[in-house]
């Protein structure tokens, strides 16, 4: 019997440290539309939520202008049009400033699976790229 608990227990904490991080983050440079791209899985059923970061050479004129287009594995797109600002400032210095913003906390997705997400800066002059932050989140 103690064997038996014994061995529980190392299983328990062996599968435990094989769950999947809390979180997903990556990075891309923007290409030359002015797109970074990115992949979000969401394929467990979780609710989740969703950090934007835009890295800058330079803080942004009074506003950045943000487009995020979400494809979902069934094929349907969805739109959000947000706008950034200096007080959206994470962290900067002369010679680089980053930008965040939540764009969604504790959601669910409309359908699990792998969504891409497309993030469209049309002012990128001092842009250098964008990252996104999923965050995983038990119910």
């Amino acid at each position: 019997m103690k064997l038996l608990t014994t061995v529980s227990a190392i299983l328990s904490v062996l599968l435990a440290s094989c769950a999947r991080p809390a979180s997903d983050e990556s990075y891309s440079l923007l290409g030359p539309d002015g797109c970074a791209g990115f992949s979000l899985d969401m394929t467990d059923s979780l609710d989740y939520s969703l950090r934007l970061y835009v890295y800058a050479d330079a803080a942004p004129s009074d506003s950045l202008p943000v487009r995020i287009d979400y494809l979902s594995p069934d094929e349907k797109v969805y739109r959000e049009d947000i706008i950034l600002t200096n007080a959206d400032a994470a962290s900067g210095s002369a010679r680089q400033m980053v930008l965040c913003r939540d764009l969604r906390l504790g959601f669910r997705p409309a359908c699990y699976g792998v969504w891409k997400a497309s993030v469209y800066i049309k002012d990128n002059e001092n842009i250098t790229g964008a990252g996104l932050r999923l965050y995983r989140e038990k119910r």
